[in-house]
């Protein structure tokens, strides 16, 4: 199974992330001959390739057990870093796009539990992560967090139940830093849009973007936003239902 694919553009300095749930499909717009395809395996770990499909290269433990799953993860053009999350593991890692020089940047010593997804804000230096099993005190709780992109200074941004994330169970989670929006999925529930405070990390006017009546048997576990077109893609994994679908 596919978890995530993420394309990077060098000629526009952007990525498109296109994440597929029990299929694989190619993705054409905006191919440029200069770039790298990085994805994700539940079992494998994290791979880079060129466009064609040549060069495969393993980043994170390729071939090796179930005790190595990458999931979220997200290119840094300008480093040429690769920044991922493993859930098993529970950690948060980052490595250069070779897989050398491998950091751990957060893990379950801080709390983290069960790392879905994150997104990064390059300008401010910022991790946002989806944590589904974030340990705070005597609680376990799906939470928002935020950490420098070194791994220092976290922060809990929403917490189960609170006003800004409330009962949902979210899957993933994506920025637009042009309209300081912050998107999250939740597993039922659709796709919300937050505002976002980029300094303070504050989150407000929670949104409802893609409804869980817009169509039967709901499950949206991943999703991704082209800022330029003014499209949103998500998957939808329920039987009867599953595919890619778009909206404005």
């Amino acid at each position: 199974m596919v978890l995530a694919l993420h394309y990077t553009s060098f000629k526009r300095n952007l990525f498109l992330v296109i994440l597929f749930i029990s299929l694989f499909l190619p993705f054409s717009q905006s191919i440029y001959a200069q770039g790298e395809l990085f994805w994700t395996t539940e079992e494998l770990g994290v791979f880079s390739a060129d466009l064609d499909g040549g060069n495969v290269t393993g980043i994170y433990n390729p071939g090796d057990t179930l005790e190595n799953h990458g999931y979220g993860i997200i290119p840094d053009t300008v480093a040429q870093k690769i920044y991922w999350t493993d859930l098993y593991q529970q950690k948060i890692f980052r490595a250069n796009y070779d897989g050398s020089e491998r950091e751990t940047l957060l893990d379950n010593a801080s709390g983290l539990g069960f790392p879905w997804d994150l997104a990064i804000d390059f300008i401010a230096e910022k991790i946002y992560i989806l944590d589904s099993e974030y340990f705070n005190g005597n609680e376990i709780e799906n939470a928002i967090l935020r950490i420098d992109l070194d791994g220092g200074n976290q922060e809990v941004l929403a917490l189960e139940g609170d006003l800004v994330l409330g009962n949902l169970n979210p899957t993933a989670i994506q920025l637009d830093l042009q309209a300081n929006y912050l998107y999250i999925s939740d597993i039922g529930d659709g796709i919300f849009r937050y505002d976002l405070n980029r300094l303070s990390g504050e989150l407000s006017n929670k949104t409802s973007i893609v409804p869980n009546t817009s169509m039967p048997m709901f499950a949206v576990l991943d999703f991704a936003v082209d800022i330029p077109a003014g499209k949103l893609y998500f998957t939808n994994d329920r039987s009867g239902n599953a595919g890619i679908f778009s909206v404005n």
